[in-house]
Parts: C-alpha cells; sequence; structure tokens
C-alpha cells in the first residue's frame, strides 16, 4: 500500500531533524549540568530538559509536513490520502522514538552519575508524574504529538488559504495548546489555575488520554478536510 511506504519515506526524513537536534540537546544539556554541579543551581534530568524544546521541534517537524511533504509527495503521484495517514502515523512514531531516546539518554545518565558518584539531584519529570516512568513517557510523547498536529495544520492551513486567513489557524493553535497544557498541568496552566473554577490536578492519566484523544481526533479530522481538496502550488 503506497501510504505505507509515504509513511516510512516521512518517517525517516523527520527523523533527520529530530537526529539533528537531540545532538545539539545533549551537548547542551551536558554543559549546563557541568556548570549545575559546580555553581550549584537547579537542572533537570535529560526527559525533563528535552522537554522543554521538544514541542518547538515538533512544531517546525509539522509545519514543513506540510510545505516539504505535501507538494513533492503529491506532484509524484501520491493521493492526498496517502499523505494524510502517512504524516498521521509518521508523527505519532516520531514523537514516541523521541520519548523513548530521551528516556533512555536521561537513564543513562542516572548511570554515568552514580559511576562518578556525583552528589547532585536532578529535577525530573518522572518525579512529577508520581515516579511512574511509563506515565512519563506517556506524557511526553502524547503532548508533543498533539504539538506535532497543531503544526500541521497550521502548516496545511496557510498552504491552502493563504496568510490573511493563515492567521486564523494560528489562533486556533493557540487555543488547542492552552487545552493542551490544561490537561496535562503545563506552565500557561499553572498561570491561570487560580482563576480557574475546577483544578487540573483533579484529572486522572486516563482522564487526561482520553481528552488528548479527542483533540488529537478533532485535529486530524479538520487536517483531513483542509488536504482532501487542497490546490498544489507549482
Amino acid at each position: 500500500m503506497m501510504w505505507k511506504k509515504v509513511t516510512g519515506d516521512m518517517l525517516f526524513e523527520q527523523m533527520k531533524w529530530v537526529v539533528i537536534y537531540v545532538f545539539f540537546i545533549i551537548f547542551f544539556h551536558i554543559a549546563l549540568l557541568i556548570l549545575a554541579v559546580n555553581y550549584d543551581f537547579e537542572q533537570g534530568d535529560f526527559l525533563t530538559f528535552s522537554y522543554g524544546s521538544a514541542p518547538i521541534v515538533m512544531l517546525i517537524v509539522g509545519l514543513m509536513s506540510a510545505y516539504t511533504f505535501l507538494p513533492i509527495l503529491v506532484n509524484h503521484g501520491v493521493t492526498r490520502k496517502d499523505y494524510f495517514i502517512g504524516g498521521a502515523i509518521s508523527g505519532a512514531g516520531v514523537s514516541i522514538i523521541l520519548a523513548l531516546v530521551a528516556t533512555v539518554i536521561s537513564l543513562a545518565g542516572y548511570g554515568v552519575w552514580g559511576l562518578l558518584n556525583i552528589q547532585y539531584e536532578m529535577d525530573s519529570l518522572v518525579n512529577k508524574m508520581g515516579g511512574n516512568w511509563l506515565s512519563a513517557i506517556i506524557f511526553y510523547s502524547v503532548s508533543i504529538l498533539i504539538v506535532y498536529y497543531i503544526g500541521w495544520l497550521i502548516g496545511v492551513g496557510y498552504y491552502r488559504y493563504g496568510w490573511k486567513k493563515g492567521f486564523f489557524f494560528i489562533g486556533v493553535a493557540i487555543v488547542l495548546m492552552m487545552v493542551t497544557d490544561f490537561l496535562w498541568e503545563g506552565d500557561i496552566y499553572k498561570g491561570f489555575a487560580d482563576w480557574l473554577p475546577f483544578a487540573g490536578s483533579e484529572f486522572s492519566l486516563p482522564i487526561s488520554l482520553l481528552g488528548s484523544a479527542v483533540l488529537i481526533t478533532i485535529l486530524l479530522v479538520v487536517i483531513r478536510r483542509i488536504t482532501k481538496y487542497v490546490s498544489i502550488k507549482l
């Protein structure tokens, strides 16, 4: 089936971008850890540290999935449906792989920390998830996947409707980012928590996942409708 090949090709190209990001962030993280140990300021493990920038990377990957892959694939005979399926699955693949890679690097970092007998406690996303590594991985991957789809939505919106109407999609994206942040108690939510009539902390992991699944479904339905009849620009 064509969509399987499209998925593989998109995943391969997207991972090239992500690999560059991972190498850069590893170097930056090591440098900050050295400074943190010597100058005694708080620093997170790699999973926590990378999560600060991973959503931005996934937003860019989503945007590029519209402007880079859509015209090239369709001009080479790929149907819009196969492009859509490929983009949806490859985005999920990148999100899961990035979350797992960040977890492995974090665990390796703790191992090195122990071998060097360095007395420094790193901040950890896992602690915020009740000490459960699986919950942290799910949180990480689902959160950045939603951001990928939001970036993809902005990209296809701009591609089809132009820059004037494209501003509408930025507005929608901001709202969706806030909803995502609320579901997973992110920084935006914490800033407005005192003003809300109920607390996001009341949400259990299954409820957050259910809310995320609904949000992802809405995003994919809208992206599909936009790309279904989009005209390819030469």
